[in-house]
């Protein structure tokens, strides 16, 4: 086996180095220019990050240099007269390696070919090689020549590159918003649209690459100018979120939601534009649709109000004359017109006596939002007194009890808060079974929206739960849902009188108030309501 140094004379540094020199008078001066070309040579091949080969006729390595054992981890006499293919185990059914062996065959240049190695201690490196066949003077191949380097770190830097690249490009191609970049200055001309453009809008990402105008020219004309007008948000603030519609490849036009950033360099130059398109086309259809249920809701909502209204003040003033006229047939013929007469009498003043209870109920319930006061803070413990109160000689008659606990202040239409109490308490005091003492209990506690938890360091997410308890004949509360409706009753006329609309004016007093009404109850143990608005309202009005 030839030595490195050997080799080296006769290979790197002895091809191109047979000067004619008369062997008395030159022979020290080419030794020592051999020695000074050789150190020469080591001291390159010392610093440099790649090692050096080079590779017989036969492809056999021939020499290494010392920066091989420190970036393979491999002996140099373990590799020395044996092949790349050898050392690398390579696998000749491989295309990539046939094609290398093939150079290596033709004589060709080898560039940046790349192959993996396991080393001893079982890790996995991956290398790259360059070199160029070289011959003697008489034109006969005598090897290859080249350098090689570890490029593990960059090969897993490709490889992890390459994995973000198909998890982006996997996103982007699947996600319903759209990616895309544009010029900052200029005509604005399109740098980059995502390829789900073509499933969302049918169109291909290069017709917005290739005609600057593209995007432009799709925006309905009734948004063009409100949307580039709008578009000096983005180059003042570099940031800018707009709504337009654009037509789609098949000719209709799709409601798209734009927001953008602008990317400036370290000077602050603007350089493009960043955003994505989300298509809003089934929102903006829902919103339409709400609106337009809004409207009709609203109208409805007017005229029934006004009916309401209308008719509980046109009925006032017959109900009037047959009160009168019925007071009077009772004062001055009661005698004349017999036992059935006077008891027919009485039915019908007791009818118009409940047909005033029902105008006045109507009354009060179209009031809500006829009669509706602007909010302001209201002392619910005032309001629970002045309810009470008025309900004085109610409570006087039945030996009653009624009990004010803590209360709180909130934003109401106050008269309106006076008139949930008094249903609500005159609930109470009416619905009780035969001989018992009524008894109710108001209370209130601050909580959270859904009123099962403590009150939130937001004040203006702090809710207010007033609870009206009572010790009455109660209820299943399968019904709960039907107490709350116009002219629901649980319990006949005969039993306990009322008008059926009472519990409905609360549920629509406190729905106005932006909060929610309930109740809990059992047959025969009482019945809670639990009242659930905002401590503070928001919009006053």
């Amino acid at each position: 086996m030839r030595t490195q140094k050997a080799e080296r004379r006769g290979g790197f540094l002895g091809a191109g180095s047979q000067a004619a020199v008369s062997p008395q008078s030159g022979a020290v001066d080419l030794e020592a220019r051999l020695a000074a070309s050789e150190k020469r040579f080591e001291d390159f091949a010392g610093i440099v990050s790649d090692w050096i080969w080079e590779t017989g006729p036969n492809l056999c390595f021939t020499y290494l240099s010392d920066r091989f054992e420190q970036a393979t981890g491999l002996k140099r006499d373990k590799v020395l007269d044996r092949t790349l293919l050898d050392v690398a185990n390579a696998d000749l059914r491989d295309p990539h390696w046939q094609r290398h062996l093939e150079d290596f065959l033709a004589r060709r240049p080898v560039r940046n070919f790349r192959f993996s190695g396991t080393l001893a201690n079982g890790d996995i490196r991956h290398f790259q090689v360059s070199g160029n066949p070289f011959f003697d003077e008489a034109g006969h191949f005598q090897g290859y020549r080249g350098t090689g380097r570890d490029v593990t770190e960059s090969e897993r830097t490709h490889e992890d590159l390459h994995t973000v690249k198909a998890r982006l490009e996997h996103l982007l191609n699947t996600s319903p918003a759209m990616i895309y970049s544009f010029k900052a200055g200029g005509n604005h001309a399109a740098t980059f649209a995502s390829n789900n453009i073509k499933t969302q809008l049918g169109h291909e990402p290069h017709e917005f690459l290739d005609d600057p105008g593209f995007w432009s020219h799709h925006i309905h004309p009734d948004d063009a100018d409100r949307v580039f007008n709008d578009l000096v948000t983005l180059f003042k603030t570099g940031r800018h979120v707009q709504e337009y519609r654009f037509r789609h490849k098949d000719g209709t036009y799709r409601w798209m939601r734009d927001e953008m950033v602008l990317v400036e360099d370290n000077d602050g130059t603007p350089l493009e534009a960043v955003g994505y398109w989300v298509d809003i086309t089934d929102r903006k259809m829902a919103e339409e649709e709400v609106r337009r249920y809004a409207e009709k809701l609203e109208r409805s909502n007017r005229e029934l109000q006004d009916f309401a209204y209308v008719a509980s003040h046109d009925l006032q003033e017959p109900l009037r004359k047959i009160e009168a006229f019925g007071d009077r047939l009772k004062a001055k013929c009661a005698d004349t017109v017999g036992e059935d007469g006077r008891l027919y009498l009485d039915r019908m003043q007791n009818a118009a006596a409940r047909m005033r209870a029902l105008i006045n109920s109507l009354l009060a319930y179209s009031r809500v939002t006829t009669k509706a006061q602007p909010f302001v803070p209201v002392d619910m413990a005032e309001v629970a007194t002045d309810a009470v109160s008025d309900l004085s000689v109610r409570i006087e008659r039945a030996g009653a009890k009624v009990e004010v606990g803590p209360m709180l202040t909130i934003d109401a239409d106050p008269m309106q808060m006076r008139q949930l109490l008094l249903n609500l308490i005159g609930n109470g005091l009416k619905f009780h079974a035969e001989g018992a003492v009524p008894q109710v209990r108001i209370t209130s506690k601050l909580c959270d929206r859904d009123g099962s938890g403590p009150a939130p360091a937001d004040p203006n997410e702090v809710w207010c739960q007033i609870s009206i308890a009572d010790n009455g004949i109660g209820f299943e509360e399968k019904y709960v849902d039907r107490i709350f409706t116009m002219f629901q009753r649980l319990h006949g006329r005969g039993e306990y009188e009322g008008t059926g609309i009472g519990l409905a004016t609360c549920r629509k007093i406190v729905e106005r108030h932006g909060g929610s009404i309930t109740a809990k109850s059992a047959p025969g143990q009482g019945a809670t309501f639990f009242v659930l608005v905002p401590v503070r309202q928001r919009n006053k009005e």
